[in-house]
């Protein structure tokens, strides 16, 4: 039984084995700490600020994947997206193939493993994210927000996230998207 805060309730309760705890420790409003409990397969993602990520005993290095937009598996959660960008992702995917599993956490964790590419999501909570967030940057990745915008910020007030497993595809990602970064 899954105690905690846990991501993926809906599909625990179905029955379907893709959920996590997630646990993030905050520090001067950043992530300073993140782990996330996938309990099916026995694998736990962590990071600490500043330092590398984890996969069990197996870190997740940063590195560059030379991997182009159009030969990625994307992790997508459609019913959170604008319709229009919905219709543009369906008519013309610039990725090979597109999952939807339904965890936030898990799905940052194994965009940081390099199980995908790349990541989209319309509208996701500071508690489903936060440890995942950590984990990714922390193997290399990076993310914003569809506004061009820092993903985290330390409020309840749920936000996008457009990630990718390195600097490059991250680039090629939000510029198919119109993405530029306001920070």
């Amino acid at each position: 039984m899954v105690r905690g805060p846990a991501d993926g309730n809906s599909n625990f309760a179905a029955g379907i084995p893709y959920f996590a705890v997630s646990v993030a420790l905050l520090q001067n409003g950043r992530p300073a700490a993140g782990v996330v409990y996938d309990p099916v397969r026995r694998e736990c993602f962590w990071a600490m600020r500043g330092r590398v990520a984890w996969c069990n005993a197996t870190r997740l290095q940063a590195r560059d994947w030379n991997i182009m937009l159009s030969q990625t598996v994307a992790l997508v959660d459609f019913k959170r997206l604008d319709a229009r960008l919905v219709r543009r992702l369906a008519e013309q995917p610039p990725y090979s193939s597109q999952r939807s599993f339904g965890s936030v956490a898990l799905d940052w964790c194994w965009i940081a493993a390099g199980r995908g590419h790349v990541y989209l999501h319309g509208k996701q909570h500071i508690w489903d994210y936060a440890a995942g967030s950590l984990i990714l940057a922390e193997a290399g990745g990076r993310a914003l927000t569809l506004d061009g915008e820092t993903v985290f910020r330390a409020d309840i007030t749920p936000r996008s996230a457009v990630a990718a497993l390195d600097a490059g595809l991250h680039r090629e990602w939000c510029a198919w998207l119109g993405i530029t970064e306001n920070n």
